[in-house]
């Protein structure tokens, strides 16, 4: 303090360059860089104090400010490491909830799912509010509040003080949780919006250029991820469906080898043996030594090599096991 240094300077004679906080009138505080020097008498004795104050709000705001964002950015580069490892999707959805809080030091953080069918917002993950509410807390998809509005219309919906707020209505989780200011950034999905990422307070705070930017950031890797995870889970049904084609394709070709086999065997083979046995018949019949006999004998032979062929022909499209 002020006071501090005019103590050093008494004693020490000279005091700085220092960074010291200093208060205003209104009680208010603000750095201030201090250098200071003692005039003594001519017993030595300290007679004149001299000293200068410059007011650093600025470059102390400026410093601040810097280091949040580098929390922000070192925050988003895990993230986007995380997203590309293709680690677990509920994993990355907590680790971003709980970073963005501590981030932008807010209450509550939350990823609202859109339903598949319309209707309706789940809170899929959420840092600040009750975890039974995690998964079953559903908004009303009727209602005109920001994240509705930021779906739609594809862009971030920032409320300052909700209080004041005309344009949207306050949804339940909100009014659980006391949230006066909030950001709300669309997510986007594969073909449809995935939902939102929402930061909120239970203070009125003006969020910047700059904890939008770091949010939009935090939601497209958000949105990445969850394609990616779409993509997955699309690339393994259309396999299981080519699986299961094929299966049936393979159904279908045996149940027809077996329908094809049995005509063989029954229509066929049986045709061919009462050829056989009619010609058995004549055969008997016929005179010995004619050349008549001696044909009739070949065609024996030849429908005896044909009835083996048919069974041969049977047994190779439908094995009798």
């Amino acid at each position: 303090t002020v006071r501090e240094v005019n103590t050093i300077l008494f004693r020490d004679g000279k005091y700085g360059p220092t960074e010291v906080w200093h208060t205003h009138r209104d009680g208010t505080a603000f750095p201030m860089l201090m250098n200071g020097i003692t005039i003594p008498d001519d017993q030595g004795a300290p007679m004149i104090l001299a000293a200068t104050g410059v007011d650093i709000s600025p470059r102390v705001r400026a410093e601040r400010a810097l280091k949040v964002r580098e929390r922000q950015q070192g925050m988003i580069a895990e993230l986007g490491r995380q997203a590309l490892a293709g680690g677990d999707l509920h994993g990355l959805l907590s680790d971003t909830v709980n970073s963005v809080t501590a981030t932008l030091d807010i209450g509550f953080c939350g990823v609202v799912e859109l339903a598949s069918d319309g209707g309706g917002y789940i809170l899929r993950d959420a840092k600040g509010c009750d975890e039974a509410a995690i998964g079953t807390t559903v908004i009303d998809g009727a209602l005109e509040w920001q994240g509705a509005s930021a779906v739609r219309e594809g862009r971030t919906i920032v409320v300052e003080d909700a209080r004041q707020e005309k344009r949207f209505a306050q949804p339940q989780l909100f009014r659980d949780h006391g949230v006066v200011s909030s950001v709300t950034v669309p997510i986007r999905g594969w073909g449809l919006p995935f939902g939102v990422l929402m930061a909120c307070d239970d203070s009125s705070r003006a969020f910047d250029s700059d904890d939008v930017n770091f949010l939009e950031g935090v939601a497209n890797i958000l949105a990445h991820a969850l394609e990616r995870k779409q993509a997955e889970e699309a690339l393994a049904t259309s396999q299981e469906r080519l699986r299961n084609l094929a299966a049936r394709l393979h159904a279908v070709r045996e149940e027809e080898r077996t329908v094809i086999a049995r005509e063989i065997h029954d229509q066929l083979g049986q045709a061919l043996t009462g050829l056989k046995m009619d010609l058995a018949w004549l055969t008997r019949r016929l005179p010995e030594n004619q050349p008549v006999k001696e044909r009739a004998a070949s065609m024996q032979a030849l429908l005896d090599s044909t009835v083996g062929s048919v069974r041969t022909l049977s047994t190779q499209l439908r094995p009798p096991i």
